[in-house]
Order: C-alpha cells, then sequence, then structure tokens
C-alpha cells in the first residue's frame, strides 16, 4: 500500500479544540495523520452500538394444537327433502341472518343430507376462517316440519383449562401472563396464538402449546397448555475485525442474559466490548413483562471509554460517554407469520473528550433524546422481511463549548430500514436491505449515519464519511451448498451521505460510495458460525478516514451462542 493521497472533501466543522489539536499535529510534523479528522466520543459511541437492522426470520412454529375431529358418517344420499325455509342456532359471534344467507342457496329445492351437510360446512368455514378453530355447524337429530331445516352451531366455548408450567417463570405469573381464560369463553385460535407466542419468547420460557380437546360437555373444549422450560443462562460471544482503525480493528463482545432471575419473567442483560486498543464498554439492562398484554418495561445504562491510538497517539486523546435509558415496549401485532413491536424510548447522554496535549482541551456534551421505533417482521410466501422505523427528537447541551456547526438545541431524525430475503429456488436466495436517515438540522456525531464499515458499504473502512442524512442500500445473491454447512454469496453496496444538513462551510456537501465482494459463511452448528467477507471498492472515491488508500477491505467474524 502507499501513503494516501490528500484530497480536499467536505466533513462538519471542527470545534476550536480539534483546531488546536490539528494545530498541534503540524507543529510535531504529523504527517501521515494530515487529512484526517480525529473520531469523538459520539462516533466512538455510534461503533460499538449494534445498528438498527432487523434480521428476517422464519415464521414461528404452531402455537395452537388440535385432535382432529371426528369423521363424519357417510350420508344416506338416497334420501331427499324439499326445502322451504332454513334456521340457524347457537350462534352468538355472528348473526342468523348472515349465516342463514350462507345456505340460502338450499331454498326451494329438494336436497340430499350430503348437500345439507355440505351446507353445514359453509357455516364452518365461516367461523373458523374468523378464527374459531373449533366451532362447527351441525345437522341435528330433528323432525323438519313445513320443510324447515335447523343447523345448530357448536362455537367450541373453554370448558377446562389445565396449565403444565415447566418453565422458570412462576405458575403464577404464567397464569398473569396468560391472562384471564374464563370458562363458557369462545375458543378464538388469533387471541390464543398470540398469548401463548408472547408467553413461548419470556425469558425463562421456550416455548407455550396449548391443545385443544373435546370437553366433558357438548360443544366444550378443554385447554391443555404447555409452557417448555427456556435456559437461565444464555448468550454469545464475538470476534471480529469491525472496529475503526483508531480504536482498535480487532475486537471481542459478549453478551449474556440471566433470564427470569424473579421467576417473573425478567431479564437482567450484560453487553461488553473490548478492542485491541484501549476502546470498553458495557451494558446493562433489566427488563421485565407488566400484565397480560405483552407490555414490557426496561431501563439501561452504559459507559464507553476509549483512547486514540495510532496516528493520533500522541495527541493523549481520550473519552467516555454514559447513556442512561427507559423504555416501554408492546407488540401491537403478534401472530405466526406477522408481527409488529412498537417501543418507546428515552435516552440521557453524557460526552467527554479530552486532549491531553492540548491544555483546556476537556469538552462536555449532554443530549436528552425521547424516541418512538415501530418494527416489523415476517413471512409472505417464500419472502422473509423486517422493517423498521424510528423516529427521535432530543435536544443538545454543549456545556460552554463552541458550536461553529450549528448542532446546538433542539433536533429531530427520522431513521428507517428493510430487509428481505426471497429463496426463489432450492438452496437459492436474494436478499436486499434498505437504509436511510433525515434529519431536522445539523447534528452531533453521535446522531451521525456512517457509510463505511463492515455493516454498510463494506469496501471502505470502519468511520468513512459520516453525516446528517444519508442512505446505504446492499443486494447479496446466495448460495447454499448442499448437505455442507456453508453459505456462499456475491454483494453490491451503494451509500450517499450529506456531511451536514445546512453546510457552515464552502465546498462539497456529499459523497457517495460504492463497493462490491463475496462472502462465504460456515456454520456448522446453529449456535457457531464464521463469516467472511471480501469487498473492493467501485469507481475511484479513495479511503478519507485512513492514512493509506485501501482498495479492498477484509472483514472476519466468528460467533459462539450459548
Amino acid at each position: 500500500m502507499t501513503s494516501k493521497r490528500v484530497r480536499v472533501v467536505k466533513s462538519p466543522a471542527l470545534s476550536p479544540v480539534w483546531c488546536a489539536a490539528w494545530a498541534l499535529m503540524s507543529l510535531a510534523g504529523a504527517v501521515q495523520a494530515q487529512g484526517l479528522v480525529p473520531p469523538t466520543t459520539g462516533e466512538v459511541l455510534r461503533s460499538v452500538t449494534p445498528p438498527l437492522a432487523p434480521v428476517p426470520r422464519a415464521a414461528d412454529a404452531d402455537a395452537v394444537q388440535r385432535t382432529p375431529a371426528p369423521a363424519m358418517a357417510p350420508s344416506n344420499s338416497a334420501v331427499r327433502i324439499q326445502v322451504r325455509g332454513v334456521s340457524v342456532t347457537g350462534a352468538t359471534l355472528f348473526t342468523q341472518e348472515m349465516l342463514t344467507a350462507l345456505v340460502s342457496d338450499l331454498m326451494g329445492k329438494s336436497v340430499t343430507l350430503a348437500d345439507l351437510q355440505a351446507a353445514a360446512q359453509r357455516i364452518t368455514d365461516q367461523y373458523q376462517d374468523a378464527g374459531y378453530p373449533v366451532a362447527r355447524a351441525v345437522l341435528p337429530a330433528q323432525d323438519i316440519v313445513d320443510g324447515v331445516v335447523e343447523f345448530t352451531v357448536l362455537e367450541g366455548r373453554v370448558g377446562k383449562v389445565d396449565i403444565d408450567n415447566r418453565s422458570l417463570i412462576q405458575d403464577g405469573q404464567v397464569q398473569r401472563l396468560l391472562g384471564d381464560i374464563p370458562a363458557g369463553s369462545v375458543v378464538h385460535e388469533p387471541t390464543l396464538e398470540r398469548q401463548l407466542l408472547l408467553l413461548g419468547e419470556t425469558p425463562g420460557a421456550s416455548r407455550a402449546i396449548v391443545t385443544l380437546q373435546p370437553g366433558a360437555a357438548t360443544g366444550e373444549t378443554d385447554l391443555g397448555i404447555q409452557v417448555e422450560p427456556g435456559p437461565r443462562v444464555s448468550g454469545q460471544i464475538d470476534a471480529d475485525n469491525h472496529g475503526n482503525r483508531y480504536t482498535g480493528y480487532h475486537r471481542i463482545s459478549s453478551l449474556v442474559s440471566l433470564n427470569s432471575p424473579l421467576g417473573l419473567g425478567d431479564r437482567f442483560q450484560v453487553r461488553s466490548l473490548v478492542s485491541d486498543r484501549k476502546l470498553g464498554s458495557v451494558r446493562l439492562d433489566y427488563r421485565i413483562p407488566v400484565g397480560s398484554s405483552g407490555l414490557a418495561v426496561g431501563a439501561a445504562w452504559s459507559d464507553v471509554h476509549y483512547d486514540l491510538a495510532r496516528e493520533f497517539a500522541f495527541l493523549d486523546a481520550t473519552g467516555w460517554s454514559h447513556v442512561k435509558t427507559v423504555y416501554a415496549s408492546y407488540p401491537v401485532l403478534r401472530s405466526v407469520d406477522s408481527n409488529l413491536l412498537a417501543t418507546l424510548s428515552y435516552d440521557d447522554k453524557t460526552f467527554k473528550d479530552d486532549i491531553g496535549a492540548v491544555a483546556g482541551s476537556t469538552t462536555r456534551k449532554n443530549s436528552e433524546v425521547t424516541s418512538l421505533s415501530i418494527s416489523a417482521y415476517g413471512t409472505r410466501g417464500p419472502v422473509l422481511y423486517a422493517l423498521a422505523t424510528v423516529a427521535s427528537y432530543g435536544r443538545l447541551h454543549l456545556d460552554g463549548s463552541g458550536d461553529a456547526a450549528g448542532t446546538r438545541g433542539s433536533f429531530g431524525k427520522v431513521v428507517g430500514t428493510g430487509n428481505a430475503l426471497w429463496g426463489f429456488a432450492p438452496n437459492w436466495g436474494l436478499y436486499g436491505s434498505l437504509y436511510g436517515q433525515w434529519a431536522s438540522k445539523n447534528l452531533d456525531p453521535s446522531e451521525q449515519l456512517t457509510l463505511g464499515g463492515a455493516s454498510g458499504v463494506r469496501a471502505y473502512p470502519q468511520g468513512e464519511s459520516s453525516g446528517d442524512e444519508g442512505y446505504i442500500a446492499s443486494a447479496e445473491l446466495r448460495y447454499t451448498i448442499p448437505l455442507r454447512p456453508v453459505q456462499l454469496a456475491a454483494f453490491i453496496d451503494y451509500g450517499g451521505i450529506r456531511f451536514q444538513h445546512r453546510t457552515t462551510e464552502p465546498g462539497r456537501n456529499n459523497r457517495y460510495l460504492q463497493g462490491a465482494g463475496v462472502s462465504a459463511t460456515w456454520a456448522p452448528r446453529p449456535d457457531v458460525g464464521l463469516k467472511l467477507m471480501v469487498a473492493t471498492r467501485l469507481g475511484d472515491d479513495e479511503v478519507q478516514s485512513e492514512p493509506f488508500d485501501s482498495h479492498t477491505q477484509v472483514w472476519l467474524q466468528g460467533l459462539w451462542r450459548f
């Protein structure tokens, strides 16, 4: 590799402190660092925060299981009945007029018993299509008077409810999470399915299913609910080279969850990360379910510390950030193949940057951000999809620091992302993703978008081109080798950035990057994986965030789940 040629590229305005550092770099003869902008605490915080990228997931297994309905006895088709009228009894969920209309074609006809049974099936289908799986219409024993045929609806009312709780959640809490299932209520599959899926993904449980069986009385259905246990401790360990040159390429991160420590379906989670260049972060998170609706509330605290290395090591630059978070999440829709989650959160962020080589260079910032996020995932035939959007409103406080970039005060931003995986042939899949951000004004680096990196345009290093607004689009063609735990892919990435919402300096205010590459994923077990990505840039846009212009980036990640 050759030394980087310095190019004039638009970047966000620097604070007086960084200007002083820039002068010091020149006086020190730091030729390799010319044209480079030192990362701030806000940028470092973004680099260790998992990106907003919901993953498409396969549909859940059916939570409602039922014993097969008894086969209907063969009808004597030789008997014919002249129908002059019909009546439907036992129905409470649909009007008699609506159900009668379904069998009105019988009127005035001479029909067989098989014709009447087919008509009863139409009423049954009306119920089952509306989510009542055990409801059925029958022809009761009757004397047909004046040609009026009676259909009786057995709507499938709850008889006995048995709960076999094998999970780490207390029995009383399981009952509260399931909600009230009163005897005599009609069995409604979407309602049951929602409650069972929510219970099955509660920390301390792994799956909840219900078996529907005939009850003791005619028209009653008994519910047998089984809750399987989940692990007490779960998590994952990652090792990758997805970091920044100045805070460490090589990183090890861990996520450890203590599931249902109080027996309430709660969770205590610790996320940590360390790099090979004095970067460290930790996040503590506790959440607990409230009631039976799926609502959960939680609180988190995170800390990030860093020292700048390599070309900026002589600055003795350090920084830290503390983030306090409270949040509430609610599953608006939860079903086997369609899901919608809403989350409201409040973050109180404090940042400190210090350049030890420059006297009086300490800067402090604080921002308060309220966000509403909506995420959805599901399946549509052979397509798995995931979507998310976050609308944020915040206020940035600069403790006596300059505001050349115009970031002080209130701000708003909207982030949207979506991705989908289409299995168009055996072992073949097409994956696409789109990420975008819009801002109401110039943003602090902690709120900006970065184009380069393993989660962006992969032909450029982590930290390449940050700005207030932009987008990243990717497409991948994937192939899974038959009978082998290996998936190969070819991909292309394209992204654009607007450095400042409203520019404060003359010159170019946007940049576009593109690249392509190949990847290989090896997953011998569901809990172990290794992924290699090699990407090269398309076009002549040189690397600006590092002192050497590399045409190719190699990304490696290993993962172990437990």
